[in-house]
Parts: structure tokens; sequence; C-alpha cells
């Protein structure tokens, strides 16, 4: 018996070892960059396959893949792979992710299929822009079986170099200026194969050249154009490189926009009445690459041909908050490239000054070495009203006229075109503009709306109405009866007239007084018996009977 089980457990040891090894030489899954490490050269292409393997029954994958795009160009071309595409057909999908400097792939196969092993899922193309070296990092990778069930797996990175070293440089001060020294550091530079960089070669961009890893340079004018600054660097295998950067010296400041609003700045008003506080939003550009102070200006001007009568329309408010007090200009400073957005609103006050159309126009002032100063200047046309109100603007008797016109000036009003007198009289504008009369109403038996225009001496008009109300009102009701007249005197006595008819018979006398009482009458006979009283009755009194003799019986009991 024993040697018959001995085969048996043999067999089953064998069985356990096979699963065993079977089970230690199962491979996990892998998603990887081929090949791991990769080079090119500046100007070519580096061609990577996103692989799979050691996987079963794959339906669907995603991945996202990162690097540096200032040396591998941004976005790649992308393909996808046979390992899926053997199996069936399938759909592709791509998202760049430019701001992450990611690019996402993913494939899923259309049919129900799925595909074992190992194969390439897709293929990446890059133009290499720069020399230097970076990582290809895989992240956010799925693989998912025909049920959508994720599949475990892990990743692994690529790493890209070029052999011709890596050129780099900055310049302090970071703005650089005429007459300014500026220092060039290219101690960032380096070579991805390892060599040591032997020569730093440098071109200005102003007909100057230098030597070496850090160097100082002054520039002599400022231009438009910048100037493109060039470094060489060359290792001990004699692989050279470069890099080239810009590097503008510029001053100009632009008077960019003229915004007028009564609103403020909810939309924009090129007209404003008198007695109106017209704000002026001012933009100023730095358009140059040096941090510039200056003052900006504001003027209102009615007639651009005389020189000198401009009104200096005051800084008020900064950020919308209002200034201790007025200014005549704004001082401001400016950062490179950055413009002055809410700082400078102006206030136009419309009172005071002659009425008309005025030209808005906004100076920034000239900063030094500024040759393109045109642009300093920006203008807008806006026009002043007058200010007319009747108070009351209804009913028969007289009205108020308040106004505001040119300063100084005569005022002359009229009723449906006819002048009419004022109190008082003359009537002149004061110093600001303003002024109040009384009139009294010459249509006071014509209701209606009536037209009053006010005009000032520089011709300025103004119109408002008035509504003479109607007084004649509707027929009242008809007053209470009048009282009866008194009676009229007696006529004269007339004829007899004729005998009158027999008179009816008189009434029937009135009936004679009641007898006497009559005896009483017999006694009757007797009345039947009432009926039987009911058993809730009857039982009531017998239990009561009971009680009464047991509590007589108890007594009796107690005495002996």
């Amino acid at each position: 018996m024993k040697t018959k089980s001995l085969p048996l457990i043999l067999l089953l040891a064998l069985s356990i070892v096979g699963m065993l090894c079977h089970v230690s030489l199962a491979q996990p899954t892998v998603v990887s960059i081929d090949p791991a490490i990769g080079t090119a050269e500046p100007l070519e292409t580096f061609t990577v396959n996103i692989t799979v393997a050691d996987v079963t029954g794959l339906n669907s994958w995603e991945i996202k893949i990162t690097w540096n795009t200032d040396i591998l160009a941004f976005p790649p071309t992308v393909t996808n792979g046979t390992f899926l595409s053997s199996e069936g057909d399938t759909l592709m999908y791509e998202n760049p992710l430019q701001l992450a400097s990611s690019y996402q792939v993913g494939e899923t196969l259309t049919t129900n299929a799925s595909a074992s092993g190992s194969g390439t899922l897709a293929t990446f193309e890059f133009q290499v822009l720069s020399a230097g070296n970076c990582t290809l990092e895989l992240y956010d990778t799925s693989l998912y079986d025909i049920d959508g069930n994720p599949i475990s797996h892990t990743t692994e990175d690529a790493y890209f170099y070029t052999m011709k070293p890596f050129a780099s440089f900055i310049w302090t001060p970071d703005e650089p200026d005429v007459g300014v020294q500026v220092t060039f550091d290219a101690s960032a530079s380096y070579s991805p194969a390892n060599n040591t960089i032997v020569s730093y070669s440098w071109d200005f961009g102003d007909n100057s050249t230098g030597t070496g890893m850090v160097v100082n340079h002054t520039y002599t004018a400022t231009r438009y154009e910048p100037y493109v600054v060039n470094l060489t660097v060359t290792d001990d295998a004699a692989q050279s490189w470069w890099q080239a950067k810009e590097l503008r010296i510029w001053h100009d400041l632009v008077a960019a926009d003229i915004w007028p609003t009564l609103d403020w700045f909810d939309s924009v008003h090129p007209e404003a009445e008198g007695g109106d506080e017209l704000l002026v939003l001012v933009t100023v550009v730095n358009s140059g690459t040096v941090t510039e102070t200056f003052n900006v200006t504001l003027y209102a001007d009615l007639n651009t041909t005389v020189v000198g009568d401009e009104i200096v329309v005051p800084w008020r408010y900064d950020n919308f908050a209002p200034l201790p007090a007025d200014l005549p200009y704004a001082n401001v400073t400016l950062g490179p490239n950055s413009g002055s957005a809410w700082m400078l609103i102006f206030a136009l006050d419309v009172a005071g000054i002659p009425l008309g159309d005025y030209t808005l126009t906004a100076d920034a002032s000239v900063v030094s070495l500024e040759t393109e100063t045109a642009n300093n200047v920006k203008t807008f046309e806006v026009t002043l009203l007058p200010a007319l109100s009747l108070v009351p603007d209804t009913g028969i008797a007289a009205t108020t006229i308040v106004g505001i016109f040119d300063p100084t000036s005569t005022i002359t009003v009229t009723w449906d075109g006819t002048a009419v007198p004022t109190v008082p009289s003359p009537l002149t504008t004061d110093p600001t503009g303003s002024f109040t009369a009384l009139i009294s109403v010459p249509t006071q038996d014509e209701p209606g709306v009536h037209t009053v225009n006010v005009t000032d001496a520089a011709g300025n008009s103004a119109e408002a109405t008035f509504t003479v109300l109607n007084m004649t009102g509707p027929a009242g009701p008809a007053g209470p009866a009048g009282a009866d007249g008194a009676d009229g005197a007696d006529g004269a006595t007339g004829p007899a007239g004729a005998d009158g008819a027999d008179g009816a018979d008189g009434a029937d006398g009135a009936d004679g007084a009641d007898g006497a009482d009559g005896a009483d009458g017999a006694t009757g006979p007797a009345g039947a018996d009432g009926a039987d009283a009911p058993t809730e009755y009857l039982w009531a009194s017998l239990i009561l009977a009971i009680i009464a003799i047991l509590i007589a019986g108890f007594g009796i009991f107690r005495k002996t």
C-alpha cells in the first residue's frame, strides 16, 4: 500500500513545484519609453516608441508624457503602434497639454477583442531644438481589459541628450541702458556628454565681441530694433553650439487712450452739462525696456489755434481713491511694458468755464533718451453744454429759472419766442456761469405746454418746457330745491251749492255687560290607571331595600 502511494506523492510534489516555478517566472506588465537612453543633435529628429511588455487581455490604454520643450519641440508627431491595431480596428485620440509641457495619447479597440504579450503602443517623433539633455517622463498611465478593469503595471522613463554642448547665459542688470555696464554670465553652460567647455565666444550685436565665461560690455545707443547677443561654446571634443538672445535698449512712452465718463466708466460720454463732474481716465504705456518716471498732464482746449488758453484739468483720483488735493499733473513710475491702468483719473468740473466743443489732450512728458515722441500725446473731442431747469415746471403764475452757462454773461429769456422780463433784470451769470431768475407766466389763460428758451451772450442756448394749468373746472352739481312760497289771500265767497246726498246709517250700539258666573258642575268619573314604572326603577328600589335590611341586621348584631 505504501509503495502504491509513493508515486502519487511525488506527482503532487512535482505539480506544486511546477506552479511555484510558473509564478516565479511570470513577468510584471511594464509600459516604457524605448530607447531608454537616446541622443540626437540640434535640428535633427529624435524618435521614441511607447511600448508595453508582458500584458494580458489589453483592450485600451492611455498615457501622458512630459519633457523639456526648450530642447525637444512641442508638439511631437504621434502615430499609433501595431500592438492593438493588429487585433482589430482602433480609435486613437491625442490631447496637447502645452501649458504643462505634456502630451496625452490614448487608444482603444472598437471591437470585442484584446491583445496579449508585448509590442509598440505609439511612436513619438520630436524636432531637436537645442543642445542639452532632458528626461522623458511617463505619468497618469492606464491599461484596461475588455471589461474596463485596470491592469496593474509599472512605468520606465527615458533620458535624452545631445553630444553638442549646451550654451546658456544671463545678463545683469535686468534692464540694461545706454552707458551702463552690462555683465554677461555663461556659467550655466555645460556638456551633456560630460566633456569640458574650453571656450566662450561672444557677439554683442553692436559690432563688438568678447571671450570668456563672464564678460562685461557697455552699449552706447538706444534703438527700437533689439541687439542680438550670441554666445558660442566649444568643448574639448571640438563640439560647439550656440545660444542667441535679443537685448533691447529702448525708451518710449505712449499716451494710449482717453476715456471721458459721467458714470464712473460704465460708458463713454463725449458730452457733459453745466454742473457735471466729467471724469477722464488717461492710459499711458511704457513700451520701452527701462523703468521710467514721468509726468502726465491733461488739458482742455476750446480753441486749438490759440496757444496759452488751455485749461489744466486736475488729477483727482488714483485707482478710484480721491487724492488729498487736486494736482495739476500726475507723477508716474512704470516698469517696462506696463500700463497705468486706473491710476490716472482726472476731473473736469463743468462750471466757471466757457461752454462749447473742447479738445482734451493728454501729454506724457518726454523722458531721457526717448526719440519717438509723437505718441506721447493723445486727444479726444468733448462738448460742454449749458444746463437749464424750471422750478416749478407746472403752474399758472410764475416759475424760477436755474441755469449754468458761460461765466459773467448776459442772459436773455423768451417765452414761446417772445422775450419776457426777469427778476433780477438785467440778468447776468456769476463767475461760475450760474444764475437764478424769476419770471411771470404771460399765458395764464392758455393751458398747455409752453417753451422757455435761455441764451447767453456767446450764443449758448437751452430750452425747457412749462405746463400752464387749466383753471376752468367742470360744472358743479344742481343746488337743493328752494322753500315753498307763502299762501295767497282768500278768494271771494262763491254761490251756494246744491243739496248733498243722504248720509249713511249710523254705527251699531255697544254690547251689554257680561252675566254672573254659573254654579260648579258635578265630580267627573275616576281617570284610568297610569303606566307601570320602568323595570330599572324596580330593581333599584329592591337593591336599596336589601341594603337597608343588611345595615339594620349589622346594627342588631353589634348590640348583641
